[in-house]
């Protein structure tokens, strides 16, 4: 519990606050010399910590990849606070370095391997945090699909924080992925069966969440239908 305490308490700090490169350093250090298992709750407070931090620095990057290590070897499972804790965190993480992808892999595969039921606030925080990576790295791809999966049998319904905070995660998402796609269509279908009203916030942030979608994919069709329906009864 101590290393996902000391890593909450990092929330509010950016990885360019003074003397995070040394704290970095020393967790790191802390942390792969830790002999325990990491359960479900230390992990996700753990990353959730993490969200201020930039991957553009190696000593958050160093952090980063201990993560990855200690959570590839516990056998913990993630309930849904658990997954969008740990998936808000990654919000300030680039996919352009293999120390994130790396944390990326681990988790997508902890969570295909768990059975967490997500409710609305889950699925928003968890795809908010994605909005840094991108669907061109493969790791990506295999998360996007394990979440399409998780939010097509969620019998939650969407609220407009959630639709706006979900679709604008997806800023670097691509829909020539057929993992984006899926998602995409999950997504639209959660929106075809609420009435719900947005309001101009949850607006602005679901169709900025689209600016690398392609209007030539039927997912993408269906949920800007979705979504017009959705703008139509709102005022």
């Amino acid at each position: 519990r101590a290393i996902g305490n000391a890593l909450y308490g990092l929330q509010d700090i950016t990885s360019d606050t003074v003397g995070v490169k040394e704290l970095c350093l020393a967790l790191a250090d802390k942390i792969i010399q830790f002999k325990g298992d990491l359960n479900g709750q230390d992990i996700g407070i753990g990353i959730y910590g993490l969200q201020g931090m930039s991957a553009d620095l190696p000593e958050v990057r160093k952090l980063v990849n201990t993560l990855a290590i200690k959570i590839r070897e516990s056998e913990a499972e993630f309930d849904q606070q658990a997954l969008s804790n740990a998936l808000y965190g990654l919000q300030s993480m680039s996919s352009d370095y293999p120390e994130v992808l790396a944390l990326v892999s681990v988790l997508a595969t902890k969570i295909g391997e768990s059975q967490p039921q997500l409710c609305a606030q889950a699925i928003g925080s968890a795809l908010y945090g994605l909005q840094k990576l991108s669907s061109d790295a493969f790791e990506v791809r295999t998360l996007v699909a394990t979440l399409a999966e998780k939010i097509e049998t969620s019998t939650d319904s969407l609220d407009a924080q959630a639709i706006g905070n979900a679709l604008f995660g997806l800023q670097r998402m691509k829909s020539n992925s057929p993992e984006v796609r899926a998602l995409l269509q999950a997504v639209a279908n959660k929106l075809t069966s609420i009435e719900v009203k947005l309001d101009s916030k949850a607006i602005g942030s679901a169709l900025y969440g689209l600016n690398n979608m392609n209007c030539d994919s039927a997912q993408v069709r269906s949920l800007l239908q979705a979504l017009a329906n959705r703008i139509s009864t709102s005022d």
